[in-house]
């Protein structure tokens, strides 16, 4: 029980463990091959794919009892082994040393733990519709996981085929009918909704549901570390897919050609989703065959003292990694994981066992990473990935996985202290890609202190000839001379900060040259380096510039919302940072101060941000008599609505749904569940000011009258 609690700890499942994966046989139902009367009158489109289903082995539950029964599941977003209370159809007793096993709705045989009571098939087919799963905003009908796709309420169209085969198919066939294609990977790619149900060929849709959820249950089997789950529903699946591809080819389903480069002229198998299978397999085969001594030590590392043992231990562990994604698309926290951690912090102990790792190890970890919240595309994590990502932390550099430079960065540094190694760097026009994060590293704060003065690199400040603070200067302003490279402006305008941290004096003729740079670049060859100019800007004012905003304020006046693709955010910064500022106050006047200027109107919108209403700027009297204009909008321009966790969200009139968010209204302003108004601009635009602090309340659920007395009173205040 120790070692288990010390395991999920250390991210690692299981721990102690695991043993070769025991070779687990999946029973064949005891009707499989016996002969089916298809019901009367059944569309020969549905009846051909279903019958070939039942040929390529989907489970036939005929014999088998429907019964409520227990299961062990878990998936990406739930990692832990949980057992879920579902009704499946028990096979007899007799397999494998009395074992029990089920059939689940999403057509998968299960070793059950427990078995209950007889259930009615036919109530739980009429009654209990498909559950829409949603997560962050998006229905996953066609990814959702096994501990959904367990349950009798699942949404993957296996059902249609169970029921069918039980004798029910007139329900099977209403769902079928009634229900969009669920397979959003089928029809998106090939075109299917145009086709009515009754007439379009069902085979790949319901053969890609059962492939999904063999495929899911396999990852989440590894993810658990039930290897033996694992193995025997890969091996399954490694069986069936190339039928079904033979299968899809031979009825004529069309094939998506591939965009990238790397593929051209090729054309995507049927079942997308299994291109990252077969490494899968190939690990978990190599689990099966592996010593079960070899991780004996699993999560023990702390108990060895010699470091060159601890470290090839740590890294023999990596395969054992479990680390829960925590969003979408994403690898999950690898560089919070225990095991990174501590081998990060052997230093470069570990460098030399994590490079051999990157280059030659082939093996897979339990983590398991997803682009999409509504994809199918899974991918396990490799254990190169989790090594490249200790190495980052290392050596406080990346490569975008270029192993041969990552060697001949370690070759060239690594005789010599982490301090050193950044100035040496700094030196070293050959390790231009590296100067942002050498110089980030020397200013970062010391032991991630709150105290901003004194930095990781106080050490260097000894150095001379050159100094750190001539070396950011020359490197801020350095262009490369060479015809392979290109000039960054963002790299070089964060070297002038890092300057500014380390010697402010020093940083403001570095600053000057560079905003007028930029300010070149972006009136002759476009380009969104406002935020980075707002920056520099601030470093000229704090440092004693007296035309610190000329270059700044020319030219956010050549600037529209709309056609810079910039943080509107950051970039306006400086008005809040100065607002008594002479020259921001003009310019604030000559953007805002008319309806006919681009920045005259709300809402302000570009392709990085959508920003309504910005309370930082209430602070100017421009920015002020904007939000007065504003309020004076009386037009509808879409819908408020509660939902039932006393949410608010909006609307537009177009049916696009821009924004949900917990809104705390006062008690005695609470609206109902369900709750509907109209929404004029200048409700929307008094919820955003109530929102950001700026009223003391507003409803937008209130009777107009009592809406406009508050807005009335909102745009006295901001006028005087």
């Amino acid at each position: 029980m120790k070692a288990a609690c010390l395991g999920l700890i250390l991210g690692l499942l299981p721990a102690g463990l695991p043993a070769a994966a025991a070779d687990l046989k999946l029973p064949e139902p005891p009707r499989q091959h016996t002969r089916w009367q298809p019901p009367a009158g059944m569309a020969t489109n549905l009846l051909s794919a279903i019958e070939t289903l039942f040929a390529q082995g989907f489970p036939d539950p005929r014999g088998c009892e429907y019964r409520t029964v227990e299961v062990q599941v878990c998936g990406v977003w739930e990692p832990e082994a949980t057992n879920v209370t579902t009704r499946g159809w028990v096979l007899p007793a007799g397999f494998l040393n009395h074992d029990r096993f089920a059939i689940c709705w999403n057509g998968l045989i299960y070793p059950v733990k427990t078995v209950g009571d007889l259930c009615d098939l036919h109530a739980d087919a009429t009654n209990d519709a498909p559950q829409r799963i949603m997560r962050g905003g998006w229905m996953l009908d066609s990814s959702a996981g096994e501990p959904d796709t367990v349950t009798f309420a699942s949404t993957l169209t296996t059902r249609i085929p169970l029921l069918i085969r039980m004798g029910d198919a007139e329900t099977a066939l209403k769902k079928w009918l009634a229900t969009p294609p669920q397979s959003r990977f089928v029809y998106l790619r090939h075109g299917g909704y145009s086709i009515p149900a009754d007439a379009r060929d069902p085979y790949l849709e319901l053969a890609g549901d059962w492939a999904w959820a063999m495929y899911d249950r396999t990852l989440a089997a590894h993810l658990r570390g039930d290897e033996s789950l694992a193995l025997a529903s890969a091996r399954q699946l490694a069986a069936l897919q190339p039928k079904i591809e033979a299968e899809c080819a031979r009825r004529g389903f069309p094939r998506q050609s591939y965009y990238d480069p790397a593929h051209r002229g090729q054309i995507h198998p049927y079942l997308e989703f299994l291109e990252s299978f077969p490494p899968l397999l190939a690990d978990l085969e190599r689990r099966a065959r592996e010593d079960p001594q070899a991780h004996a030590a699993c999560g023990h590392w702390q108990d060895i003292t010699n470091q060159s043992d601890r470290v090839q231990q740590l890294v023999r562990d990596l395969d054992q990694v479990s680390q829960l994604q925590v969003e979408s698309p994403g690898y999950g926290g690898l560089a919070d994981n225990p095991v990174v951690t501590a081998l990060v912090s052997e230093g470069d102990a570990a460098v030399e066992p994590l490079l051999d790792c990157l280059e030659h190890d082939q093996r897979l970890t339990r983590t398991i990473s997803l682009t999409q919240y509504f994809s199918r595309e899974r991918q396990v994590v490799p254990v190169r990935r989790i090594a490249e990502t200790a190495l980052q932390q290392i050596l406080h550099a990346s490569f975008n996985g270029n192993i041969p430079v990552l060697r001949a960065y370690w070759n060239q540094f690594k005789g010599l202290k982490l301090e050193d190694r950044w100035y040496a760097i700094l030196q070293d026009d050959a390790a231009r890609s590296h100067w942002v994060e050498a110089a980030d590293c020397i200013v970062q704060p010391a032991n991630d202190s709150a105290d901003h003065t004194c930095f990781r690199g106080e050490t260097l400040r000894g150095k001379t000839s050159p100094t750190v603070t001539e070396l950011l200067g020359r490197d801020a302003l350095a262009v490369p001379t060479d015809t392979g490279s290109h000039y960054d402006p963002a790299a070089a305008g964060q070297l002038a900060l890092d300057l500014a941290a380390w010697d402010l004096p020093a940083a403001l003729p570095v600053a000057q040259k560079l905003s007028h740079r930029l300010c070149t670049i972006m009136k002759y060859a476009g380009g969104s380096q406002g935020a980075l100019l707002a920056r520099l800007t601030q470093v000229r004012a704090q440092a004693g510039d007296a035309h610190a905003f000329d270059d700044y304020a020319a030219w956010l006046l050549t600037t529209s919302p709309a056609d810079r693709d910039f943080p509107l955010a950051e970039s306006l910064y400086p008005f809040r940072q100065y607002p008594t500022n002479q020259v921001l106050l003009a310019t604030a006047e000559t953007l805002l101060g008319s309806t006919n200027s681009a920045w005259g109107r709300l809402p302000w919108r570009n392709g990085y941000d959508d920003s309504t209403v910005d309370a930082g700027l209430t602070v100017l009297p421009a920015y002020r008599h904007l939000l007065a204009r504003e309020l004076e909008r009386t037009n509808v321009c879409g819908v408020f609505r509660v939902n039932a966790a006393r949410q608010i969200y909006y609307n537009y009139t177009n049916n696009a749904q821009v924004h949900m968010g917990n809104y705390t209204l006062p008690e005695d302003k609470q609206p109902a569940e369900n709750a509907v108004a109209e929404m004029r601009w200048c409700d929307w635009i008094a919820m955003c000011l109530f929102c950001q602090n700026q009223l003391p309340a507003f409803s937008p659920f209130a009777p107009v009258a009592a809406r406009n007395e508050v807005i009335r009173q909102a745009r006295f205040e901001l006028l005087h």
